[in-house]
């Protein structure tokens, strides 16, 4: 999953934005995403929000909507007790870059 330069998305309208996030999203294995919560460079998003959509609005700034999910805990860093439940394995993890951040969110098997 190719690092975003935020720098490319200035020009473009909400919806450019939203499909190229949304092009940028995949599923990814615990052994990639660790190194990065070593880091401290990955964000959890609930599964209560659409991850594309999150990601338009790190991008965009929207402190606002940003600030009222961390108060939620919808949207905040990955804390060590999740971090070791993703590392068993168990739960399809997906993500999408927005530079320097990976946004992460655990998918429920249908």
């Amino acid at each position: 999953m190719p690092p975003e330069d935020l720098s490319t998305t200035v020009d473009l309208t909400p919806d450019e934005r939203w499909s190229l996030f949304a092009g940028q999203t995949a599923r990814i294995e615990w052994s990639e995403l660790a190194p990065l919560f070593a880091r401290g460079q990955v964000v959890v998003v609930d599964a209560s929000l659409d991850l594309v959509d999150v990601a338009v609005a790190v991008v965009d700034d929207n402190k606002p909507l940003v600030e009222q999910w961390m108060q939620q805990k919808l949207f905040g860093l990955l804390d060590t007790k999740t971090a070791s439940f993703w590392a068993e394995g168990h739960t399809p993890i997906w993500a999408v870059v927005v530079q320097p951040w990976v946004l992460a969110q655990a998918r429920q098997i249908p």
